[in-house]
């Protein structure tokens, strides 16, 4: 009895919380908002889609992007050396990253980039 009390008074879990929402990536906008993106020939649309939606996708924070292009800016040889030896982790593989961070640490510029700006990446291994 008193576990059903308990249970009586638990509250699910508000679903419509914006906090709790995180931000459209530019492979949801290039999805659902085909507005954004009328320059892009809606064959060229439909294959993206297609090929997304297939696509393991991964969204990088700034101190990723951050460490990931201190690594392109300090060993480049390395990365020239061996780049024949990267593979994408899946066969159709979706990489998201500000691109205004990769910026400014290669070429340790400090400027105000667009925030929404991503650079992206649909590779097919």
């Amino acid at each position: 009895m008193a576990a059903m009390k308990q249970r009586s008074t638990m509250r699910p879990a508000k679903q419509d919380d914006p906090s709790e929402k995180r931000a459209p990536t530019l492979a949801d906008w290039f999805m659902f908002d085909h507005d954004r993106f009328t320059w892009v020939p809606n064959k060229v649309h439909d294959g993206v889609i297609n090929r997304l939606r297939l696509a393991r996708k991964f969204v990088l924070d700034e101190n990723a992007t951050r460490r990931i292009a201190e690594v392109i800016r300090d060993i480049p040889d390395l990365i020239a050396r061996e780049h024949l030896f990267a593979r994408p982790p899946f066969d159709v593989t979706w990489i998201e990253f500000p691109a205004d961070i990769m910026d400014e640490t290669i070429n340790l510029k400090d400027y105000e980039g667009d925030p929404q700006r991503r650079l992206k990446g649909l590779w097919n291994a």
